[in-house]
């Protein structure tokens, strides 16, 4: 809620990750939670105007499809305002079913993107092991979540 409501904080949370990114470079960026509406929002405003190169953007435990997140997060839930970055070469959404924040996949129904001509592949059957089922190490430990981390780093 800070995150999105307080500017000062968000301008402090943007820059930290903005500085890890290098123009032109490839970057895997994974993100969860919360780290999911922060990456979405600066790949989406920031990526073109500083040469940002994803070839691959890993969400997990999602909140983005969320209606509370939704209408606060910049850009989300606007007529048009749902897209794959245009930095984002693939995205990729994993989801356990009973995570507590990560309630809807982004899918058509929950999060549509316009256009629809880059749709994001979601993983929507992870057994996280964690107590609410929203722990990043149950994600990391997906077989699939972490097969395609690693062939997008090492490919």
């Amino acid at each position: 809620y800070q995150y999105l409501t307080n500017g000062v904080i968000r301008r402090k949370i943007d820059t930290g990750m903005m500085g890890a990114m290098t123009a032109g470079a490839e970057s895997v960026v994974v993100a969860h939670s919360l780290g999911t509406v922060v990456a979405y929002t600066l790949l989406q405003r920031e990526g073109g105007p500083r040469n940002w190169n994803v070839p691959l953007f890993v969400t997990v435990g999602a909140p983005l499809a969320v209606n509370a997140i939704r209408n606060l997060t910049p850009g989300v839930g606007e007529v048009g305002g749902n897209r794959t970055p245009a930095c984002v070469k693939t995205w990729f959404n994993a989801m356990d079913p009973r995570d507590v924040v990560a309630l809807y996949p982004l899918d058509v129904e929950h999060f549509p993107l316009t256009p629809p001509d880059r749709p994001i592949e979601n993983k929507t059957d992870v057994d996280n092991p964690t107590d609410n089922r929203h722990g990043i190490s149950g994600y990391l430990g997906d077989p699939v979540v972490a097969k395609r981390i690693y062939d997008a780093v090492h490919g």
